[in-house]
């Protein structure tokens, strides 16, 4: 089941980087999600690597990333298990 969510998120990750698939990513609560499994421990590097992948993908959508800034969402939105390296954490703001 690891693997299924992995694959998932990685293509999701690819598909994001068309502005309109971010569109229906963020559309479908997909935000909401993507900030948990960032956040979570206890999730493997091969599902959290994408999914903070695919949320930069969306913060590369104006319109998005102003609604997550809005909802107090971008401030978090970093990935914890990049060793404490605050410069990987802020690619994920630009």
């Amino acid at each position: 089941m690891k693997l299924s969510k992995e694959g998932s998120a990685s293509n999701l990750q690819k598909l994001s980087e068309n502005p309109d698939n971010a569109w229906s990513v963020s559309a479908y609560g997909g935000v909401t999600v993507l900030l948990k499994i960032c956040a979570r421990v206890g999730f493997r590097a091969e599902l959290i690597n994408p999914a903070c992948g695919l949320l930069r993908n969306l913060v590369g959508v104006d319109e998005i990333k102003r609604m997550m800034m809005e909802e107090g969402a971008l401030p978090t939105a970093y990935c914890p298990h990049l060793s404490g390296r605050q410069d990987q954490k802020m690619k994920l703001c630009r």
